[in-house]
Formats: C-alpha cells, structure tokens, sequence
C-alpha cells in the first residue's frame, strides 16, 4: 500500500501597501476612523498648540505664549486593526483689553486610539496667560506624550511639549504654541496633526 503523503502550500502574506504609501495624513481637528493592515508604520503624531495670552491695551502689561503640544515620530507596529485617530485642536488667543486681558484656549490631545486601548497620545499645550485680573489659570505649559499598549520599533523624537513655546517639535508648524502680541490679541496655536506611512511588512 502506498503511503498518501499530503502537501500543504503556505503563500505568503502580502501587503497591499508599497514601501513609503502615505497611509493616513490630516490636520483638521477631529476622528476619524481607518482600517490598516498589519506592518510596520512611520507615525508622526503632536497636540495642539495652547493659544497665546492677550495683552493689555491701557497698560505695559503682556501676555505669555502657549505651550507646544507634545509629539512623537518612529517606526511602530500596527496589526491588521482598525485604528481611531483624533487630530488635537490648537487653543483660541485670549482677547486684548484694558486692563484684563484673557488667557489663551488650551490646546486638545491627538491620539491614535485601538478600541478603547490608549496606543500613542500627544497632549495639547496650555494656553499662554492673560493680565491683570484675566490671567487666569492656564501657565503655557506643553502637553504631555502618554505611551500606551504600542510596540514602538524606533523612534526620532519622543517629547513633552515646551513651556511658552510657538515652535512646533515636529519641526512642520503644526503643534506650535501661539504668541502674545503687545496691546493686542494673542494669536490661535496651531493644530495637531497625524501622520502614518507604511515601511515594511510586519
């Protein structure tokens, strides 16, 4: 009696992505959802920035900047998943007046979100301080980077945002705090933002 061997063909898993394929990509605040396939990825990920405190127009009196929004770039591994990404908002300026100028908004987290499961979230930073009665309680601090349950490859920049700061750590102007401006308004911090570009497969 012959012995039946049985064969079994295993085929390789392929991605439908090319190396360098811009995978997800916006700078509008909001979340959106996105189906990924399983690899690795180069994510780009700061908050908003905090918006810039007002001056006072009747005195010699200034606001702060905002805080920049905290940020992180490398090379992460995502499964076959289907991931929620929120883009921060940058914080409004606080309006101009005599005497009691408002502080700026503070700037909203971006996220990369896995169900409920935290995977990257870069805080927003603080919006700069007012004067005079409306310095309120926002000190222009930056946002706070939280690490979740990701597996990180590599990374590039990995920070905290920067105290009173309207320069963006991603180096793109996104994240950045806003300014104060002497007798006058200060201006909106700019809005996170969300990168991810597919590398190599898993």
């Amino acid at each position: 009696m012959k012995e039946l061997l049985s064969e079994k063909l295993f085929i390789a898993e392929v991605s439908q992505y090319i190396v360098d394929q811009h995978i997800f990509g916006n700078t509008s605040s909001g979340t959106y959802t996105l189906d990924i396939e399983k690899g690795v990825f180069k994510v780009s990920i700061c908050g908003g920035g905090g918006g810039g405190g007002g001056s006072a127009t009747s005195h010699s009196w200034l606001g702060t900047n905002g805080g920049s929004g905290a940020a992180f770039k490398g090379l992460v591994k995502f499964p076959k998943t289907t991931l929620s990404i929120t883009i921060g908002k940058g914080g409004n300026g606080g309006n101009a007046s005599g005497r009691n100028a408002s502080a700026g908004g503070n700037g909203t987290a971006s996220s990369i979100y896995l169900g409920d499961t935290n995977l990257i979230s870069a805080g927003g930073g603080n919006g700069g301080s007012g004067t005079g009665n409306g310095s309120g309680a926002n000190n222009g601090n930056g946002g706070i980077l939280t690490i979740g349950n990701v597996e990180i490859i590599s990374e590039s920049i990995k920070s905290n945002g920067v105290k009173a700061s309207t320069v963006s750590i991603l180096e793109n102007g996104y994240g950045a705090g806003g300014s104060y401006r002497s007798s006058n308004s200060g201006t909106n911090g700019q809005n996170g933002f969300v990168e991810i570009i597919f590398k190599r497969r898993a």
